[in-house]
């Protein structure tokens, strides 16, 4: 099993690599990767391999839905959005694979780096934080489920 969840990580970091150099480069996360990653991570958990399958569900459906309403309060408020709806996709596509419970941890996280690593670039791209996260979530997962003690 341990190889498996392995396995389903090398894929899945290599998917979230290149959209991290996607947005890095254009500031677009297209819809023909990102929707995918998230149908496959529903998948992935119909048997509860990752989370449990209601925990996933959440977590799709949290994760675009909380970038969705600061996407849309943004417009409202400011009249211009502050984020994009291809970062609601993707934080969507990781509630799928993670759960609902990473949610928070990654967006907090995601937010940290980007602002970090972008200090001066007007327009930022969001997901590329999201992508170091939940690579970084995913490491953790695997190095703790293999029972290494790290």
């Amino acid at each position: 099993m341990i190889y498996t969840k392995t396995l389903l990580h090398v894929g899945l970091f290599t998917v979230l690599v290149t959209l991290a150099v996607c947005d890095h480069r254009t500031n677009r996360l297209p819809d023909v990767i990102v929707i995918p990653l998230c149908l496959v991570g529903l998948l992935v958990n119909l048997n509860s391999l990752i989370v449990p399958l209601p925990d996933a569900v959440t977590g799709a459906v949290g994760g675009y839905l909380a970038i969705r309403l600061m996407h849309d309060a943004g417009v409202l408020i400011r009249g211009c959005s502050g984020i994009g709806m291809g970062d609601a996709k993707l934080l969507g596509a990781v509630g799928a694979w993670y759960g609902w419970y990473a949610l928070p941890f990654l967006v907090v996280g995601a937010a940290i780096f980007t602002l970090a690593i972008y200090p001066s670039r007007a327009e930022k791209p969001f997901g590329v934080g999201l992508a170091v996260g939940a690579v970084g979530m995913g490491l953790w997962s695997t190095v703790t489920a293999s029972g290494s003690g790290l």
